[in-house]
């Protein structure tokens, strides 16, 4: 009986081994977020519309459903100064 463990215990070992593999198979072709739909989104967020040019994706991070997308945006603010005090008071797209 002892020399029969040897044996399962590498067939078990293939089967994790093989499950782990299929599962990275599986999880490289899930479509994740692009770098240009993620700029995409960007240049249209809080209604804006931005510039193609003006959002530069660095990198995304996928796990499962959820994303999340290092990125720079350039976008220029126009300031007034009202009582000593400044505040924004228009951003350009």
């Amino acid at each position: 009986m002892k020399h029969l463990r040897r044996p399962i215990a590498l067939s078990l070992m293939c089967m994790s081994l093989l499950s782990l593999i299929v599962l990275a198979v599986y999880a490289a072709a899930d479509k994740g977020l692009s770098k240009d739909e993620a700029r995409k989104l960007i240049a249209n967020l809080a209604g804006f519309e931005l510039k193609k040019d003006a959002v530069n994706v660095t990198e995304i991070s996928t796990l499962g459903s959820s994303a999340t997308a290092v990125a720079q945006v350039e976008t220029a603010f126009r300031f007034v100064k009202q009582n000593g005090k400044w505040r924004v008071a228009e951003i350009r797209a």
